[in-house]
């Protein structure tokens, strides 16, 4: 059983490096998630920021407009960034739990390491250790059984006993 719950570690260390390394590359992404989180972001930033300014305002200084680009590009950049890791964290997670967890430590367990067909290929002993009682146990137990009949036994006199007064 040991060699197989080992063998099922490894692979899932094994299948995390990967995941971790996919996690290095340069950014990249095709998820459509990431453009509908990035123009929402967006969207939310000009609409905050026409609410902002007041209703008879025509004439933008120049200086104020070239930092106002500069704020924009910056805030575009940051919109990208949080986007793209928004993405990327919920699917390092759902990776993670797919591919490692469930694929290499949760599939078939039960079948590659208790099945009914290892339990009849284990000597009586391997069996003993994985389902057998302790000694200690099993001597307390069988303490507590006997005390448990005298008690019993002189419940059953001290009834008898009262019964015969009423």
């Amino acid at each position: 059983m040991e060699p197989k719950l080992v063998a099922r570690y490894k692979g899932a260390v094994q299948e995390l490096e990967k995941l971790i390394a996919d996690k290095q590359r340069p950014l990249c992404t095709y998820n459509p998630a990431y453009t509908t989180t990035l123009w929402t972001s967006r969207k939310k930033r000009v609409t905050s920021r026409t609410q902002a300014v007041p209703v008879n305002t025509t004439v933008v200084q120049k200086a104020e407009g070239q930092q106002d680009m500069e704020k924009t590009n910056a805030e575009d950049a940051l919109d990208s960034l949080i986007a793209y890791y928004k993405n990327k964290v919920e699917y390092f997670i759902e990776a993670v739990t797919d591919q490692v967890i469930e694929r290499h430590l949760l599939t078939d367990l039960a079948g590659e390491t208790f099945s009914p067909l290892l339990i009849d290929a284990m000597s009586e002993r391997e069996v003993y250790q994985i389902a057998g009682e302790d000694e200690d146990v099993t001597s307390q137990r069988e303490h507590f059984e006997g005390q448990k009949e005298i008690l019993e036994r002189g419940q059953a006199a001290f009834r008898k006993a009262i019964g015969g007064f009423h």
